[in-house]
């Protein structure tokens, strides 16, 4: 599925406002962790990305949207993770590209069998 969405604005000077609800600081995770917040921005948000411990980006469904709030959630496994700290990015873009990165935040994963 392919979304477009058009957003003219010469004038977009203000990078988004992202936040992480879940999980929480060092919270314990294992298979798959499902990770939510909320995005903000004066126009639109264009996309925002998640990364574990620096690892590929996984982009969150549901983006573009052309309205200024948007709620969000992405599930990622964990299972190829060691067991341990790891450390998550999240990174918000909005339609002139300009990023907001959210400090770290770590969750701990426990995936014993």
């Amino acid at each position: 599925m392919i979304y477009t969405a058009t957003i003219e604005d010469d004038d977009d000077s203000v990078p988004p406002t992202i936040n992480v609800l879940t999980p929480t600081e060092g919270e314990q995770t294992s298979g798959l962790v499902t990770i939510t917040g909320t995005a903000e921005d004066n126009l639109a948000v264009k996309r925002i990305e998640v990364s574990i411990d620096g690892g590929p980006a996984v982009l969150v469904p549901g983006l573009p949207v052309t309205n200024t709030q948007f709620n969000w959630s992405v599930t990622v496994p964990t299972w190829g993770l060691d067991d341990g700290t790891h450390t998550i990015v999240v990174t918000a873009y909005d339609y002139s590209d300009w990023p907001t990165a959210l400090p770290a935040r770590t969750m701990e994963t426990s995936n014993e069998i």
